[in-house]
């Protein structure tokens, strides 16, 4: 492990090396008439502009390295990306969406997850398949920098590990469950460009949403002040959880007038702003005296917090049944606009 210190750019300069040198081994096999393919699946808790259009001397940035393996070897190259929703960033969303909207033409990208609203992982595992040789090259970068300015080469205090581009062992298994873990995310975005298993995807996820709503409704109805607390939490939550599936969905015509809609309305009508998740996370404490003394430092109080956890309650549950069949009907293989119809050629 390594520590970055401020303005230190050894990470951006590991992290750089180890996506050109795959890359350039995948163009090296393809120009022999290899039989090959490259996969590059990253992981972020915020990516910016800054980050992934930095190059260092020697090597491409991130994004013109992936744009140019996409463009030139788009039947060999695939490029997935896991990180967060920017609906949970409040001020900051549109600086971490512009970073996602740089790579979101080249990548598959994930932004929603089943049972976990945030993705603190940051790595950068590159896979090397040479089918010819029958050899798997690969490397990898992990750590604590997030794919920014401040957290690859800026002012942040960081950690990182990096190992160079190496071939496995044969009939290793140490790739399996990243591999698998990309090629699930791009199964599933697949299956989304078709309207019946898209209709499916959402019905699953609202009756999930509406089993969890209901469940919250019987323990505010009669509860201690802890159960009270943990059951705004997780409404607040699955505030933000809603949202962030929402923008996860193909048809990004629709899904911004979606989530507009719907947090207007939470804000306008009944007084309910999106969460902030910090604040939720310092909330998350089991014993009555700590959960106190954290809502006198929130200016909160019970009253305040069975009042909006009532309202969140009320307006959640309707909000999911109008928005999310409204979603069902309207999006169509025409608004599909977040597609890669090569990846079928592989599945």
């Amino acid at each position: 492990m390594i520590i970055k210190k401020p303005r230190d750019d050894r990470a951006l300069k590991e992290f750089l090396k180890l996506v050109n040198r795959t890359v350039n081994q995948g163009t090296n096999c393809i120009l022999m008439n290899h039989d090959a393919f490259t996969l590059i699946y990253m992981s972020t808790h915020m990516i910016s502009r800054v980050g992934i259009t930095k190059n260092i001397l020697g090597y491409n940035s991130l994004k013109e390295v992936i744009e140019k393996a996409s463009n030139s070897y788009p039947e060999r190259f695939i490029c997935v990306l896991r990180t967060n929703s920017p609906i949970v960033f409040g001020n900051i969303k549109r600086l971490h969406e512009d970073g996602i909207n740089l790579l979101r033409q080249y990548c598959y990208i994930k932004t929603y997850n089943d049972n976990s609203l945030l993705n603190h992982a940051k790595f950068l595992f590159s896979y090397h398949f040479c089918f010819s040789e029958g050899v798997v090259y690969h490397g990898r970068y992990y750590g604590s920098t997030n794919f920014t300015g401040a957290g690859l080469f800026g002012r942040n205090y960081e950690e990182f590990y990096a190992s160079d581009l190496r071939p496995l062992p044969p009939n290793s298994k140490s790739c399996e469950y990243y591999v698998l873990d990309a090629y699930n995310i791009i199964v599933e975005k697949v299956n989304l460009l078709f309207p019946d298993k898209l209709k499916q995807y959402i019905d699953k996820h609202l009756h999930g949403f509406k089993k969890t709503l209901n469940a919250l409704a019987r323990i505010i109805s009669h509860t201690t002040l802890v159960e009270l607390c943990n059951a705004f939490i997780e409404l607040q939550r699955l505030y933000l959880e809603v949202l962030s599936f929402i923008y996860d969905l193909p048809g990004k015509k629709i899904t911004p007038l979606i989530i507009d809609q719907i947090v207007s309305t939470m804000r306008d009508r009944w007084g309910i702003n999106i969460p902030n998740i910090s604040e939720l996370e310092m909330l998350e404490v089991t014993d009555e005296k700590t959960i106190r003394e954290m809502m006198g430092l929130l200016e909160l109080n019970e009253e305040k917090i069975e009042k909006s956890s009532k309202n969140t309650l009320k307006q959640s549950e309707k909000q999911l049944s109008l928005r999310l069949k409204y979603l069902n009907k309207n999006i169509t293989p025409s608004t599909l606009l977040n597609t890669s119809m090569r990846l079928k050629k592989f599945l």
